[in-house]
Formats: structure tokens, sequence, C-alpha cells
């Protein structure tokens, strides 16, 4: 059986969005034609991290998280975003995470996909992703999307993690 196709749009955590979210999921979920369905929590909290992040590192907040909405439904299926701007050397960091309803389904390929994107458009010459150092549905779809596992790294507090690489230039 092939890949079930799906489509992301990414939404901004920009301060606008996210003071929108805080005072009224109602009014952040009309404004974006969305539904947050059973994760409006879990959306407030990142929505609240995300704000402090923004603030404290006085981060553009297009090299910071996102909300990925699934295109046909317009519920809210994960979040994704950076770690941060592109380092002097050309080098980004990427992170996804779909919500568990939604785990399996391509949301995660989708995101990665449109943060590589952007991330090339904007200048980026190397994408980097870190996950457990162990086979997971994340290692295949970094491999899928023609990242190449680097090498072993600490991720603190003593567990280990992969460090995943992908040179654009080169074809998934």
């Amino acid at each position: 059986m092939g890949e079930i196709m799906v489509s992301v749009e990414l939404i901004n955590f920009d301060l606008a969005a996210i003071d929108l979210l805080l005072m009224s999921w109602t009014g952040f979920e009309h404004r974006y034609s969305l539904a947050l369905a059973d994760y409006g929590d879990v959306v407030a909290d990142l929505a609240q991290r995300t704000r402090s992040i923004l603030v404290e590192r006085s981060l553009d907040p297009k090299w910071c998280e996102y909300l990925a909405v699934d295109t046909s439904a317009r519920v809210a299926v994960g979040s994704c975003g950076y770690t941060g701007p592109p380092s002097a050397d050309g080098v980004v960091e990427i992170a996804c995470r779909t919500f568990p309803s939604f785990e399996g389904q391509g949301y995660a390929t989708s995101m990665a996909e449109c943060l590589m994107d952007f991330a090339v458009r904007s200048g980026a010459k190397r994408v980097i992703a870190h996950t457990k150092a162990k086979a997971s549905s994340s290692t295949r779809i970094l491999a899928k999307l023609g990242f190449v596992l680097r090498k072993e790294v600490n991720g603190g507090e003593e567990r280990k993690q992969w460090q995943w690489e992908r040179e654009e230039g080169r074809s998934t």
C-alpha cells in the first residue's frame, strides 16, 4: 500500500498569534480557520513557552515555532520549528512533533519538508536534526528525506542522541 499524501500549513507563532491564542482559543481558531480539537491545552502550553523564548532571546519568530494544520481538514496536527536562525556557517536545526492521534499519517514528513524548504530559500546550507539514538519513525522520516546519520552526541541527562544532517544541493 502506498503512503498517504497529506499537506500541512504552518502557522508561525509570532507574538500576535501567541497573544491571541492565550487570550481566546476560539478567537485563534476563527482567525486561522482551524480547530485545535483535543489539543488546545497542549497548543496553549507550547505558545506560552514559545513566547518566553522569543522575548528572552529576542528571536525572529520565523526561526522558532509553528503550528501544523492539515490543509484539508483544517485541524491542528502537530508543531514544528527551528532551534534558532541559521548559524554563521549556514546550519539550521529542525524539530517536528505530531500530536498522538495524528501519528503515522505522514504529517511529520510534510512538516519537515516545509521547514527544509523555508530554510533553503532563506539561505541555509545544511539542515540538521536530532533523534533518540535508536531506530524509530523519526529516523525513517529523516532518511527518506535525504538526511544522513552523522554522529552520536550527548543529549543531556546522559541520554545519547543521533545527529542527522542534510546538505543542500542533494536530492531526496
